[in-house]
């Protein structure tokens, strides 16, 4: 009879240590995917801190830009010296010009007149 009792309980032993094996597997499952985890978060976080860290150290270099503008802004504002010069040097001018324009729409008139007769009596010589 105690032989059975200790059969019966060496049985019972057996398969609550397969029952703690079983749980203690599943445990230690658990804590390392529960591990690897932690460390892609620690990746992520250790990432994101040091993008951060370059954008805040990034300076961007604008001297070759402000030297373009200020180049820029010189020639326009010689240009537009030179358009006001220009145009104070025409003033002066301008009833001459306006006479030697009334002159060749005169010119370019009778010019036209000449060949319409030319055109006609050349279609009279040939009749």
């Amino acid at each position: 009879k105690e032989m059975t009792e200790l059969k019966s309980k060496e049985l019972d032993v057996g398969s609550e240590r397969k029952e703690y094996k079983l749980r203690w597997n599943a445990a230690n499952k658990i804590h390392r995917n529960s591990n690897v985890l932690i460390e892609k978060l620690q990746g992520t976080i250790e990432e994101i801190r040091a993008e951060a860290d370059v954008a805040e150290n990034v300076t961007i270099d604008t001297s070759e830009l402000e030297e373009d503008v200020r180049q820029a802004s010189e020639a326009d504002e010689k240009l537009t010296e030179q358009e006001s010069q220009t145009k104070n040097l025409m003033e002066p001018l301008r009833p001459q010009i306006n006479e030697v324009k009334q002159k060749l729409e005169e010119i370019t008139s009778r010019n036209n007149k000449v060949l319409a007769d030319m055109g006609t009596c050349g279609n009279q010589l040939e009749e």
